[in-house]
């Protein structure tokens, strides 16, 4: 089922100055099967409620190939800019779209549809859900949207020169130039609007950087810390290698991934997956886990050697050791089952690099970590019958378990086991 079903239906729009809207003009329902449409909203002014908006697709044509890159590659949200190259509704320009947003997750995308009400014009749209996609379908379908308002502007006779020599630009790329536009929109980047000189640096950066990592490395910096970043790095994996977590790990790392062959649609049920195997595997089903007793740990005691506030740390290539930033005793217990939980999960050989954004694998360490060091039958037990819960409660749990609060109080929500009451 294909996320966007549109009909042509220029004969029934009103006379609009601008042709290429005019003849691309179409009745569009974005839904995912099993939920109610994205575009399903209530208009205000004919007091109805109607499942689909009737828009000129080039719009979303035109917002496509200008974010393409930025679409399946840039995942931190917190960039500047991140929405209006992620959200469709600001492929309006004029007209009103759903709040659609597109996250990219490794293979997968994570779609996110929001409720929102248009400030100049009588419509709202109510639906609110997640959901994941496939990447690589997504783009498929998003590459015959685009090449179908290409030909209909063409059969239309309608000159397009934009919209058809951005596309053109983006299909003949080679895979070096392939790269460096991955590299460009992992920064936030629009790879055909950058300054020739950062270009370079980009792409030389890139290029000598370990092929297993450099995404995760490029995404924690900014174009003015990106030779600092690679140079910490380094010196940073150097450190990790030294350290000794026992001999234990490599076998524990073996047999729970022997345990999990098939990996689960999102990266924090995989964390929490991973988590409860770890603890099967030491069996220790459901107690406190004593993470500093359990493997020597390197800490890096200069935070503010580390280039970019994103950066959390790095992780050897065969252990849990690592070189992380200097935290209080419940950070470092966190930060300590985070690498862990990189290292046991890691399908490749070589080192792991620990930040604050929201790839797959960051997602899934901080899962791990949560479960590991918090996990949900404990916190169960504890409440028993319970439904509510108050921020002392949390406090008397966090500290028997030497974690953070909001740790504790993000696992009860997460997972539904009670209602939080009160200011954490």
């Amino acid at each position: 089922m294909p996320l966007f079903d549109y009909t042509w239906d220029q004969e029934s729009a009103e006379p609009y100055p601008d042709r290429a809207a005019q003849e691309t003009m179409a009745r569009l329902v974005i839904s995912v099967e099993g939920k109610q449409p994205a575009t399903y909203l209530y208009d205000r002014y004919a007091k109805e409620w109607d499942d689909h908006i009737f828009v000129p697709l080039i719009r979303v044509a035109e917002w496509l190939v200008t974010n393409w890159w930025n679409l399946w590659n840039e995942s931190d949200t917190c960039r500047e800019g991140f929405e209006s190259r992620h959200d469709l509704s600001y492929a309006g320009n004029g007209f009103v779209f759903p709040r659609v947003i597109f996250e990219p997750m490794g293979d997968s995308v994570y779609l996110k549809v929001r409720p929102w009400d248009a400030e100049h014009a009588p419509v709202q749209f109510v639906s609110q859900y997640d959901a994941r996609l496939d990447r690589q379908a997504l783009q498929e379908e998003f590459t015959s949207l685009i090449e179908a308002v290409i030909e209909r502007l063409d059969q239309k006779e309608v000159v397009h020169e934009f919209l058809k020599s951005e596309w053109q630009a983006i299909n003949s790329l080679d895979a070096e130039e392939k790269e460096f536009c991955k590299a460009a929109a992992i920064l936030g980047l629009d790879p055909f609007d950058i300054d020739p000189g950062e270009a370079a640096r980009i792409a030389e950066i890139w290029n000598r950087s370990d092929p297993l990592t450099r995404e995760e490395g490029i995404l924690c910096a900014d174009i003015e810390s990106l030779d600092e970043m690679n140079t910490w790095i380094d010196g940073a994996v150097h450190d990790a290698n030294q350290g000794q977590s026992g001999t234990a790990w490599p076998d524990v790392r073996d047999a729970v991934q022997d345990r999990i062959q098939d990996a689960l649609i999102l990266p924090w049920d995989n964390g929490y997956r991973y988590a409860h195997a770890v603890r099967e595997e030491l069996d220790m089903p459901n107690q406190p886990f004593p993470i500093e007793q359990n493997g020597e740990f390197v800490i890096w005691n200069k935070p503010e050697s580390i280039p970019y506030e994103g950066l959390e740390g790095c992780v050897a290539n065969n252990s849990p050791s690592c070189v992380v930033r200097a935290k209080g005793p419940r950070g470092k217990r966190f930060i300590l089952a985070r690498a862990l939980g990189n290292y046991i999960s890691r399908e490749h050989d070589g080192f792991g690099v620990l930040s604050m954004s929201r790839t797959p694998s960051q997602s899934m360490s901080r899962a791990f970590a949560a479960e590991l060091l918090a996990p949900v039958k404990w916190i169960e037990n504890k409440i028993g019958n319970t439904q509510n819960i108050d921020v002392d409660t949390l406090e008397e749990f966090a500290d028997e378990l030497g974690v953070s609060s909001l740790i504790i109080r993000n696992q009860i929500i997460d997972h539904g086991i009670a209602t939080v009451v009160g200011r954490t």
